[in-house]
């Protein structure tokens, strides 16, 4: 039996650090990890005070990876917090 392990540590370009961990055994792929090790940044504290308006596109510039996770999570949490219900559409989207 040959193992391989594979593991890549402090990957850049992403608010923490980030390690991939590939498992190979007998030339077959067994698992591709991720970890995302994020300490608490206080993003919140940058919009309190700002428009709503602004809250996308500041939280975009959080990660150099996932900017369209923060804006879509941003998006979601202003409709949210006025009561604003999207179209099947725009959940699809």
């Amino acid at each position: 039996m040959t193992i391989s392990k594979l593991t890549i540590e402090h990957i850049a370009r992403i608010e923490g650090h980030g390690n991939v961990m590939v498992d190979i055994q007998d030339g077959e792929l067994r698992s591709v990890e991720m970890n995302i090790n994020e300490p608490a940044r206080l993003f919140e504290s940058m919009v309190k005070g700002r428009s709503f308006e602004d809250v996308a596109y500041i939280s975009s510039r959080i990660c150099g990876i996932c900017s369209p996770s923060h804006v879509v999570t941003s998006l979601k949490a202003t409709e949210q917090a006025f009561g604003v219900e999207v179209g099947a559409r725009t959940k699809i989207l």
